[in-house]
Order: C-alpha cells, then sequence, then structure tokens
C-alpha cells in the first residue's frame, strides 16, 4: 500500500482541548462529537466555497 495517505483522524485534526476552549469561552454548546462533526461540516464547506472562487478568477 505505497503512496496511500491517510487522512487524521477527526480527534487528531479537532483536539479535545480546542473544543474545551470553546465550551469555557461559551463559543459552543455542543457536545464534543457534535462540535467535531460541526468544524467537518464547516471546513468541507470552506473549502468548497475556496475551490469555486480560484474557479472563477
Amino acid at each position: 500500500m505505497e503512496g496511500l495517505t491517510l487522512s487524521p483522524a477527526p480527534q487528531d485534526q479537532y483536539p479535545l482541548e480546542d473544543w474545551k476552549y470553546e465550551v469555557a469561552n461559551n463559543q459552543t454548546q455542543l457536545g464534543y462529537r457534535d462540535w467535531v462533526e460541526s468544524c467537518l461540516e464547516r471546513d468541507t464547506f470552506d473549502n468548497v466555497v475556496d475551490d469555486n472562487n480560484q474557479g472563477s478568477n
């Protein structure tokens, strides 16, 4: 399986410490799993928007 690169696990990309920081600063009321899912959706959407903006230049 040479050349295979795996994406980081969500917990690696969105550390528990980041979620705790957002909870402590009232930036989220989501549980950790829901917060990770929300982050994944947000980042996926941001990537799609960025790709579309680059294609229209």
